[in-house]
């Protein structure tokens, strides 16, 4: 006997006796089973997955519905395992989502497609939390030493040291160490008995006084013993950083006698001097991908091997840096790179090595708006190269070769633009292999026996540079469109002048004075829209003109005109109030 049930409600049951199906209608409700509310520290995976519950109008489990997931375009968000799932036997679908690295709460809905039935999570991203290292003993490293701090600069842990904070990092999986205001003041010292290692996601923030050019740090680490560098970063890490502390006196029996990174690190504000490394790299030795900022490497650092300061085989990058007085036994006095390079707005001086004074590359190098001056070695006193080197808005000068190539020897792939190749002390350039830039090519001053450059000094900015002289042939000599993209300052960090683009790293804004009264214009852009420019003039317009030098007629006189001295007389005290101001009188006769 056949039995014939028919379910015009339902519309999905059909059978015989022997067996009856009743199958659910059309997905119609979506319903949130777990997920929200909840948060989770940036760039880390939310505890629980983002789970729903298909149903149909009658309630019945529905099988195999279609569910997308949506998280914020922009701003505070999340990554998701996947944009939709459908659900099992269960009527059960979900995704697992990861914070991005902006903080703040959001909305993820879930839609049944085909229906407008939604349904929201409310996540947080928070930022990551911080640990307050309340004293400068070293210990073997317990992270229960640490907990959980509201405060970046008092520490309610009695006995957090540096490497408990770091093992408690790595079990939180990311944090902001600080160290605590009444524990750490001027000259605060760390002595490590073993190297820090630094995991990652973790941020190490010293204390400061001061701020611009008079801020310093406060924390110093060095180590206690010998045969070891200050810190490790290994391979896999990522996110890693330092920033306002000096590290120093690492005597690696390896390379890297202060720093050995394999890992993801950037170092902003950090000093790193008296470093000694038994192979390469006597500062640092990066296998990994590092950034330097608006740092400094100097102070007699020593390197058995090859890189004075830095043995580069991975990924590094220096912004804003002085990297001087380094000596490699090997090649590359300053840096030795055989993998990829790049420094801008950065300074190298009084660094040498066998072959490279300054730098020796094998790999991919690239500077802009950089300074070499005074490095020496046997071949390549600035850069020995050979490897691809591109430079651009460059300044070499004082550097020193004793077989040729006082500022660059190539045997690779060279280019350069916009540079001043000059006033090194023997030829500029010396090619074994390809080539050699020209003067007047490429916007570059190559060769000339007298660049006009001032002494080495700090004519603003972070770093020592050489400043062109009024009537110095590097001014006006380079070229707008050979000026990098995304460039627009020069290694001092003020503004290049498109219609008049200078040689070398320095871009010079002069503004000439061109009376000897003493007298104040009403028009306060005097000196640059053709007006009577007096030097009190100059000096209150210097905010945004900071280089002022001298009209050559105020020191000449007779017929024919010959060099004159000249006198200034003030009627009153000049207010010298800028930062940042650059008098460059005429000179001697």
């Amino acid at each position: 006997q056949t039995i014939t049930l028919n379910d015009a409600a339902v519309g999905g049951a059909n059978g015989t006796s022997s067996a009856i199906q009743v199958t659910a209608a059309a997905p119609s409700s979506i319903a949130v089973s777990a997920g929200t509310p909840q948060s989770a520290y940036l760039s880390a995976p939310f505890a629980t997955p983002l789970t729903v519950l298909v149903t149909d109008s009658y309630g019945n489990i529905v099988a195999n519905a279609d569910v997308t997931f949506t998280a914020p375009a922009s701003g505070a968000s999340a990554t998701l395992s996947a944009p939709q799932c459908f659900t099992g036997s269960n009527g059960i679908c979900q995704v697992t989502a990861t914070a991005n690295a902006t903080v703040g709460s959001y909305t993820v809905t879930a839609t049944i497609n085909g229906t407008s039935d939604t349904v929201s999570f409310s996540l947080t991203n928070n930022p990551p939390p911080n640990l307050v290292v309340t004293t400068s003993a070293d210990d073997a490293g317990t992270a229960a030493n640490c907990t959980v701090q509201a405060s970046t600069t008092t520490g309610t842990d009695r006995n957090c040291s540096l490497r408990d904070a770091l093992l408690k990092s790595a079990a939180l999986g990311q944090a902001n160490i600080y160290f605590g205001s009444s524990e750490f003041g001027p000259g605060s010292g760390i002595a490590v008995s073993s190297p820090l290692s630094i995991p990652s996601g973790t941020a190490i923030v010293g204390p400061t006084t001061g701020s611009g050019p008079t801020l310093t740090s406060l924390v110093t680490v060095t180590v206690n013993g010998s045969g070891f560098a200050d810190v490790t970063v290994n391979s896999g890490v990522t996110g890693a950083s330092i920033s306002n502390m000096t590290i120093t006196q690492g005597s690696n029996s390896g390379p890297g006698g202060c720093l050995v990174n394999a890992g993801g690190l950037t170092l902003t504000n950090v000093a790193l001097p008296n470093c000694f490394g038994n192979a390469n790299g006597a500062v640092i030795e990066n296998t990994g991908s590092l950034t330097l900022a608006n740092s400094n490497i100097s102070s007699y650092t020593y390197s058995q091997g090859n890189g004075g300061c830095i043995d580069n085989s991975g990924t590094l990058q220096v912004f804003n840096t002085t990297i001087a007085n380094c000596s490699a036994n090997g090649n590359g006095g300053a840096i030795n790179n055989s993998n990829f390079a790049i420094l801008e707005n950065s300074s190298l001086y009084g660094n040498g090595g066998q072959s490279g004074g300054g730098i020796e590359n094998s790999g991919t190098l690239v500077l802009v708006n950089t300074t070499l001056y005074e490095n020496s070695a046997g071949s390549g006193g600035g850069v020995d190269n050979t490897g691809t080197f591109a430079a651009a808005n460059v300044t070499f000068s004082g550097n020193w070769a004793a077989s040729g190539g006082a500022g660059i020897s190539n045997s690779g792939g060279l280019q350069v633009q916009n540079t001043i190749l000059a006033g090194d002390q023997g030829p500029e350039c010396l090619a074994t292999a390809g080539s050699c830039p020209t003067n007047g090519a490429g916007g570059n001053v190559i060769g000339v026996s007298n660049p006009g450059l001032l002494p080495l000094a700090n004519y603003g900015g972070n770093q020592l540079t050489l400043m062109p002289l009024p009537g110095s042939a590097a001014i006006c000599a380079g070229s707008s469109a050979l000026v990098p993209i995304g460039v627009t300052a020069d290694e001092r960090g003020l503004p290049l002048n498109a219609s008049c683009v200078d040689a070398g790293a320095v871009q010079t804004n002069y503004v000439q004075v061109n009376t000897l009264a003493d007298t104040q214009n009403s028009d306060t852009s005097s000196c640059t829209d053709g007006g009577t420019c007096s030097l009190r003039d100059a000096v209150l317009q210097s905010a945004a003109n900071p280089d002022i030098g001298f009209a050559p007629a105020l020191f000449r006189s007779g017929s024919p005109a010959v060099p004159t001295p000249a006198t200034l007389t003030l009627s009153s005290p000049l207010n010298l109030t800028q930062t940042t101001m650059n008098l460059a009188g005429p000179g001697a006769n």
